[in-house]
């Protein structure tokens, strides 16, 4: 079993799609993790691969474009409460590039919150369905 520890780094895994949070705290009594998200990273379909039929989590604005993937700004958005098991460590290699591409957090996003809830919705529909 993991120590989770408050401040670490986390992920979870949806399809072509993962969710980076920080730990907020740890509720050991119910094996649950209160988990504040950073950011979701899209991989982008290579050009080898066939088109889908559906995009998972649709462009709802303009994603943070790195080589590969597209990354959604959420620490603006809702906190979650999520099982111990469903979560991975996040490696500093894929944690300190992410959030160098994020910058420095700006106080409020325009419009509020709105594309963060979005991202986050598509993705939690995303993780219910595996």
């Amino acid at each position: 079993m993991i120590n989770w520890q408050p401040h670490q780094i986390v992920y979870l895994q949806a399809a072509q799609a993962r969710l980076f949070a920080e730990i907020i705290q740890v509720v050991p009594d119910r094996q649950m993790l209160w988990l504040r998200p950073l950011a979701l990273e899209k991989a982008l379909p290579s050009l080898d691969s066939p088109p889908r039929a559906t995009e998972p989590f649709p462009s709802l604005h303009a994603p943070i474009q790195t080589e590969g993937a597209e990354i959604y700004d959420l620490r603006q958005g809702s906190d979650l409460l999520w099982p111990m098991t469903r979560v991975q460590p996040a490696l500093d290699l894929d944690v300190i590039p992410l959030l160098a591409q994020l910058g420095p957090e700006s106080p409020k996003l325009d419009p509020p919150t709105y594309v963060a809830y979005q991202c986050l919705y598509h993705f939690m529909q995303q993780i219910y369905q595996q």
